[in-house]
């Protein structure tokens, strides 16, 4: 039993050939590249990709999936990995200005559709 699943002892289960965590299909170590490219496919966004992977296991997934997103040219190019580069607390929120003058800088990714018809 690889060690990771050592401390799972007791919530882990079998079924057709499979390890389940709880309810959850474990992925091991050789499978989870292969599954980062399956849920990045579309470079949909890190929440998407948490939703297709909701039902698979394993240590830091997490983590992966917003590594996967942030190393992903695609995603890059078409922005949609920057909410992964983001701590959920600096989302949405503009710093205080401190001073009269003070400047903010504000990036612009592109390609940005007109709303306009």
């Amino acid at each position: 039993m690889p060690a990771e699943l050592k401390r799972l002892q007791n919530i882990l289960g079998t079924e057709m050939g499979l390890i389940f965590v709880e309810e959850n299909i474990y992925v091991p170590k050789s499978l989870r590249e292969w599954i980062l490219q399956v849920v990045d496919g579309d470079h949909e966004s890190v929440p998407k990709m948490r939703l297709l992977a909701e039902r698979l296991h394993w240590p830091n997934k997490d983590e992966d999936l917003r590594n996967k997103a942030k190393q992903c040219i695609t995603c890059f190019r078409s922005g949609k990995n920057l909410s992964s580069m983001i701590s959920e607390n600096e989302v949405n929120h503009l710093p205080k200005f401190r001073e009269i003058g003070a400047e903010i800088q504000i990036d612009f990714v592109w390609p940005v559709v007109s709303q306009r018809k």
